[in-house]
């Protein structure tokens, strides 16, 4: 289907091809004339038609339909005029059967209306090729019109979605669940990549820490176990690589679920190591060490009789002392109450 621009362009494209054979005859020009009136009345509603826009404004519009309009409204009082004077012709020569001076004026008249046929048809013919004109700004003015919507739609696509990135950005995911102990901001306040924003505790798994010595560190690995002092189990998980630069100890930790213990208790852990038949250590317990400025010794049991025996200590894991020397294997120690003991050679109470 040839939409209203393209109709009208090919009507005055037949237009003129009568225009090149045309022959002065009433006939002829009656028929050109009603054409002329189809073209520029289609001319009229491709301009009325138009789109406005930044290239085509509503005075250049306003302005186009006014001239088509006057061509197009002379147009029609020339068909008038023409059809008028040929019935006057026709009746002159009906009332004269020949040439009279009505004839000739008749004949003038109808002569004076070709002559502005021919004017009118130059005119329709302007008047298409700036409605062509106003049509080409009117569909380059809608294209603009087009891209800068689109623009603007992909503007408004990306804005969204930078909102809901950065709405994204506001929303704080942690990997695990658990109950917010303190809030260390306020609502409004601006904070900063880093800043603490609040504590939360996870109850689920707890994480025991102790610290353990070179020598002990290798003999122990990850995935042992050990005792803990209400009675339950945990496993290692993992031992530092390095030692602490102040204590010189190395950190192990334990990952242990129970519902008897909470974050910030202290425990007794006791690890469960194979006896190495190459240590030679000996320990004793701490509670049977007695330190002093000027001497560390322990009480021992000889006859049931307390003797004190000058010791050198060496390291401290958990509630034992590593003995350096001053004790041999087998000997009996005193682990409680030997703070009461004042001299050697105290008599003994013991107790089966």
């Amino acid at each position: 289907m040839l939409s209203g621009k393209d109709n009208t362009e090919k009507n005055l494209a037949l237009l003129l091809e009568q225009l090149k054979d045309y022959q002065s005859t009433y006939s002829n020009a009656h028929t050109l004339l009603k054409n002329a009136e189809l073209v520029i009345q289609q001319t009229l509603n491709v301009v009325n038609s138009s789109l406005i826009g930044s290239n085509y404004t509503e005075a250049q519009l306003n302005t186009h339909y006014s001239t088509v309009n006057a061509q197009l409204t002379a147009v029609r009082s020339t068909i008038t005029s023409l059809e008028a004077a040929q019935r006057a012709l026709e009746s002159a020569k009906q009332a004269n059967n020949g040439e009279s001076q009505s004839v000739i004026s008749a004949r003038a008249a109808y002569e004076n209306t070709l002559r502005q046929l021919e004017a009118n048809e130059v005119n329709a013919r302007q008047a298409l090729e700036q409605a062509k004109n106003q049509l080409a700004s009117a569909e380059q003015s809608a294209a603009l019109s087009k891209n800068s919507a689109k623009s603007a739609i992909d503007s408004s696509f990306g804005q969204y979605d930078q909102a809901r990135i950065n709405q994204g950005k506001l929303s704080v995911n942690i990997p695990f669940s658990g109950q917010i102990l303190d809030v260390m901001v306020k609502v409004g306040q601006e904070v900063n990549p880093g800043t603490p924003l609040f504590t939360i505790q996870d109850d689920d798994v707890l994480k025991i820490v102790t610290y353990l010595t070179a020598d002990d560190i290798e003999r122990i690995k990850v995935g042992d176990s050990v005792l803990l002092g209400n009675g339950e189990k945990a496993t290692i998980a993992s031992i530092a690589p390095g030692a602490d630069s102040v204590t010189k100890k190395y950190k192990v930790e334990f990952l242990h679920q129970s519902e008897a213990l909470s974050p910030g208790t202290f425990l007794k852990v006791t690890f469960q190591t194979a006896s190495d038949p190459g240590d030679s250590r000996l320990f004793v317990p701490l509670n049977a060490l007695h330190i002093l400025p000027n001497e560390n010794y322990v009480w021992t049991v000889q006859a049931d009789k307390a003797f004190k025996a000058p010791v050198t200590f060496g390291n401290i894991v958990g509630d034992l002392v590593e003995i350096m020397n001053g004790l041999s294997v087998g000997d009996v120690l005193i682990t409680e109450g030997g703070r009461l003991i004042e001299h050697d050679g105290t008599e003994l109470t013991l107790k089966p």
